[in-house]
């Protein structure tokens, strides 16, 4: 079913005639009719209103929407394998005959078979949560929470490339007990990575893509499909007689850990099998005490006999050989929680009561950190980009909060365009993010996106910048910057 949009895709404002809504200041852009993805002002099972597309991978589509029944805010997933279907005129999903029909129909099998899964966790607050699922347009689709936050792959280059350690703790701990309880349930997770980890703007940690969440028997299974992360999968998961169980998704964790603190990636397993050897995390960060260092590795042993079998067992090695603040850090793991992202009445508090001792279950030195890091994240005024070097240095624009603005030499194409030959056609897109008051930049560039660090920035990945960060279109010599005003 398909009604005329008069609501904002973001906020669902109305009445709302397209340019800038006047309540969020969303402004219409491209990817609200994108040719893939449902239109905005769509309703799917009678009920959910379409807003924006939210998320576009190999083998779904996320889109914002609104439960005309409750009046919530909400995310719906659709089953959309790119290569395997095509979007007719009347939006149904269509088969496009390449290869074997029946790899479509199993892959919906599956994607029903991830909601049933959520939906077992129904209730645990370290679980995105799935309400449920039906079937309509030739697909299948399922309704979950609208998560406004950043996953940790994000967060970790926002914060420079690499994640204070204490607030990389807090998470490990919190996702190490919320899988145990997916394991007491007979599953695995089998894609925990930083990408699987979102922090809410209100500071909860999600674990999130459970798409390839299986079933195990008794001590494990040698008879799960291939589905991996190089870099965060053990050995076991290349191939599917592998024996996987529970130390899968430890190994998994680990490598998750030890890149949040390191800035490190691990070598691929079958690199690591044939000789390649990963540092200590204690000699990569020297605040890592020797005995959490080795809880880690043990974590990642190559062999899976030799990791811990459990996460329960995971867990209790973690508390005893943490950070030598067990108490303080059980009540914070206990609650699941971060304070990164604190509303903004939370973070514009007097200095001396945010630097105040915090009397919660939280835990002072923790909830401390947080705070302050909130204070990176606040946001006030309007947002704009400028040069800061250059023939052109000085010059700035405004843009609009919620749109992707384009930048690049070819004029009718992009929103900004710089006129240097060193600048590709179509250089990189800047998104400000009005909820959660941050920057996303995304290189989509043949010349390459630099930090202002020099690192080249992977093309098509999303970057967060705060307020005052800056990054160079051509390497070394023009910098740009964003912020607010």
């Amino acid at each position: 079913m398909n009604i005329q949009m008069q609501i904002c895709p973001n906020c669902f404002f109305a009445p709302y005639a397209g340019g800038r809504c006047p309540q969020c200041g969303h402004t219409a852009t491209e990817t609200d009719a994108n040719a893939v993805a449902l239109p905005p002002g769509m309703v799917l099972n009678d009920r959910y209103l379409l807003g924006r597309l939210l998320g576009l991978g190999g083998f779904g589509v996320t889109y914002l929407a609104l439960d005309t029944v409750t009046q919530t805010t909400l995310a719906i997933k659709e089953y959309f394998p790119s290569s395997l279907a095509v979007r007719e005129s009347d939006h149904t999903m269509a088969f496009n005959g390449t290869g074997d029909g029946r790899v479509f129909d199993h892959g919906m099998r599956s994607f029903i078979r991830e909601a049933e899964s959520l939906h077992k966790f129904s209730g645990e607050p370290n679980i995105v949560q799935v309400s449920h699922s039906f079937f309509e347009n030739g697909t299948a689709y399922f309704v979950m929470e609208y998560l406004n936050g950043v996953n940790l792959k994000v967060l970790r280059k926002g914060m420079g490339g690499k994640v204070p350690l204490r607030f990389a703790y807090e998470i490990l701990l919190t996702v190490a007990r919320t899988l145990g309880r997916v394991h007491k349930e007979g599953l695995l997770h089998r894609d925990v990575s930083p990408e699987n980890v979102f922090i809410t703007r209100d500071g909860s940690i999600k674990i999130i893509d459970f798409g390839a969440t299986r079933y195990y028997v008794g001590d494990g299974s040698r008879s799960l499909a291939v589905v991996l992360k190089p870099g965060f999968a053990p050995p076991e998961q290349y191939s599917s007689k592998g024996n996987q169980g529970p130390w899968t998704d430890i190994y998994a964790l680990a490598a998750t850990f030890y890149q949040s603190v390191s800035g490190q990636k691990l070598f691929e397993a079958p690199d690591r099998m044939a000789g390649k050897l990963i540092e200590p995390l204690c000699e990569l960060v020297p605040e890592v005490e020797k005995k959490l260092s080795g809880v880690i590795d043990r974590a990642l042993s190559l062999n899976y006999k030799k990791r811990y079998q459990s996460m329960d067992e995971f867990e209790k090695a973690l508390r005893k050989y943490g950070l030598g603040v067990d108490e303080e850090v059980k009540e914070v793991s206990a609650g699941g929680r971060v304070q990164v992202g604190a509303s903004q009445s939370e973070a514009v508090h007097s200095e001396s009561e945010n630097d105040r001792e915090p009397r919660s279950k939280w835990g002072g030195r923790i909830k401390l950190f947080a705070k302050k890091a909130v204070r990176k994240f606040k946001t006030a005024g309007a947002p704009y980009i400028g040069i800061e070097n250059g023939d052109i240095k000085g010059e700035k624009w405004a843009i609009p909060y919620n749109a992707d603005i384009r930048i690049g030499r070819l004029s009718g194409v992009n929103h900004i365009v710089i006129s240097d030959t060193a600048i590709s056609r179509e250089h990189c897109v800047i998104r400000y993010d009005q909820k959660n008051g941050i920057f996303f930049l995304r290189d989509v560039s043949t010349n390459g996106t630099f930090s202002e660090a020099g690192e080249r920035y992977e093309k098509g990945k999303d970057v967060v910048l705060i307020p005052g960060g800056g990054f160079y279109l051509v390497q070394g010599r023009l910098l740009m910057r964003v912020g607010l005003e």
